[in-house]
């Protein structure tokens, strides 16, 4: 039998408003305000201080995981979703709250969203421009002149 590192998080089970509580816990560490969860070193050890969001997503059969938050401003969002295709509505969701609660730092996850797609055309049209070169020297090399 294999064993997976991943079997450990995903037997975990939980709530959206046990991890947001979670969250709460983290901020508040990684801002010097409690101890309950972690304390402020092992905060600012996990939390990533180069980017103003910190976000996680998992899916799986039936299924769909997502939080993101900002632990200077603290504020987040936990969704969970009961279906394995949440993205599209997790991206909805997220939307709305940075749009309705005006968060400055929202901007910067859509642009991933953004990126993602915008890589995932680059990376579509790349494969069919590779496609067609490649058919075009198949074609050259096909009809080219007798020797």
């Amino acid at each position: 039998m294999d064993v997976y590192p991943s079997q450990a998080s995903m037997g975990l089970w939980t709530t959206p408003t046990d991890l947001a509580e979670i969250l709460i816990e983290m901020m508040k560490s990684y801002q010097g305000m409690s101890s309950r969860v972690v304390s402020e070193k092992t905060a600012a050890q996990v939390i990533d201080l180069e980017r103003p969001y910190q976000y996680w997503y998992s899916n799986g059969t039936g299924y769909y995981c997502f939080y993101v938050f900002n632990p200077a401003a603290g504020q987040g969002i936990v969704i969970m979703i009961n279906h394995e295709n949440g993205d599209k509505l997790r991206r909805e969701i997220t939307h709305s709250c940075f749009r309705a609660w005006k968060w400055r730092w929202g901007g910067d996850l859509l642009l991933i969203d953004r990126l993602i797609y915008k890589g995932l055309v680059f990376l579509a049209i790349s494969v069919f421009a590779f496609i067609l070169l490649l058919g075009t020297v198949l074609v050259f090399r096909v009809s080219g002149p007798k020797t």
